[in-house]
């Protein structure tokens, strides 16, 4: 019962069925999930959607160990997502206090704005998106105020790292982590887009108090909802998917279907969201109009297109090498044009920040480690299309 991309199997598409779907049609799915799985050894996608279906199902369970099970599950991710969204009230109040406006991104978006309970989405830690012309002073600010830069090794100096990626992950004394964004998304890194999301933010009341900070509106919140689902991870995460679907059932009418459509042509953009929504209507029924899943299914997908999904999917020897590529440039900028630092020693001792890695002797094993992943998923991935044919 385990995958490693975007797409629910069996298993967990059953299961979201039993979370997403109205009540008395999820019924049936709960009872065919726990008459063919044990719930104490479920996978890490179904395991993130068990909160959804206890709140789904509620006073439809039996009382059973399975109920109970569930229950659990969410109760659990209730208090944990306090405990983490306690500590976003003081990071948000530090940076309101200093006239920095930040957006809420991912989970803390839903939790904060979009989920009426605290239990509903299971949530690791706080993603936020600031302006690129503000993050220098933002990590000023927080750096100042006792958050650690975790993103590479503790002697490595943050503004160099703010140079690199999209994103920037720092931790508090308590050891909550903050993923600090200056663009949505490595594929959105576009001055005029950034500014375009920054006049369409909405304010919201957070804790009791008045316009604390901002979340995505409807379309680029459903934006960012697909194409940070639809990326490459070890584990599957099928999170997106309950999000997608809440805020489509509760937010469509707010969503520009037209401007989405614009979006995701310019960008490159189209392959992901039509499969997205495909899929959304498709399997769960939800109230997308029949305009944008038609939109969708009659633009042309370019091979431009078909390259970014691939990147972004993390798939094949080609983004592999894409990657090296990227080093490499990241590296240059790293070193800031230093002839003495621009060496392939000094790309070396780059990557082993770059990568995370402690040491110049466990790198070539974690570089080996990754492209014998990429290799083992570049076969599997041939023997699939063989056999389909």
């Amino acid at each position: 019962m385990k995958t490693t991309y975007a797409w629910p199997n069996q298993a967990q598409l059953t299961l979201l069925k039993a979370a997403l779907l109205p009540p008395d049609k999820a019924e049936p799915y709960w009872y065919e999930f726990i008459a063919d799985y044990d719930l104490q050894k479920l996978d890490h996608g179904c395991n993130q959607v068990l909160p959804m279906v206890f709140i789904n199902l509620k006073g439809r369970l039996r009382s059973d160990l399975n109920e109970r099970t569930c229950r659990s599950s969410y109760r659990y991710v209730w208090a944990n997502n306090h405990l983490i969204m306690h500590d976003a009230k003081a990071l948000l109040i530090l940076l309101k206090q200093h006239n920095l406006k930040v957006c809420l991104l991912k989970g803390a978006a839903f939790i904060g704005h979009y989920y009426p309970d605290y239990g509903m989405r299971i949530m690791a830690d706080i993603d936020l998106l600031v302006s690129p012309k503000q993050m220098p002073e933002l990590v000023n600010i927080i750096e100042s105020n006792g958050y650690k830069i975790i993103s590479g090794p503790e002697e490595a100096d943050t503004s160099d790292f703010l140079k690199l990626f999209h994103a920037q992950s720092f931790k508090n004394s308590r050891g909550t982590d903050f993923d600090i964004h200056h663009y949505v998304s490595n594929f959105l890194v576009n001055e005029e887009f950034t500014e375009r999301i920054w006049q369409n933010v909405k304010a919201i009341d957070l804790f009791g108090i008045e316009h604390l900070t901002y979340v995505l509106n409807p379309t680029y919140q459903l934006l960012h909802t697909v194409l940070h689902g639809l990326q490459y991870a070890p584990e599957s995460s099928i999170r997106w998917i309950v999000d997608a679907a809440n805020l489509l059932k509760n937010n469509c009418d707010e969503i520009n279907w037209n401007e989405m459509g614009d979006i995701c042509s310019k960008h490159h953009l189209n392959l992901p969201m039509k499969m997205a929504l495909n899929f959304l209507c498709k399997e769960l029924k939800l109230p997308i109009p029949q305009d944008a899943i038609s939109h969708f299914n009659d633009v042309k997908i370019t091979n431009r297109d078909k390259d970014y999904f691939v990147r972004s999917s993390n798939l094949g020897f080609r983004n592999t090498i894409t990657r090296i590529r990227r080093s490499w440039e990241h590296y240059k900028i790293y070193s800031s044009g230093d002839t003495k630092k621009t060496s392939l020693i000094g790309f070396f001792d780059f990557l082993l920040a770059y990568l995370k890695v402690n040491s110049r002797w466990a790198l070539l094993p974690h570089i080996a480690k990754k492209f014998s992943g990429v290799l083992w998923r570049a076969i599997e991935g041939m023997f699939k299309r063989v056999f389909s044919n």
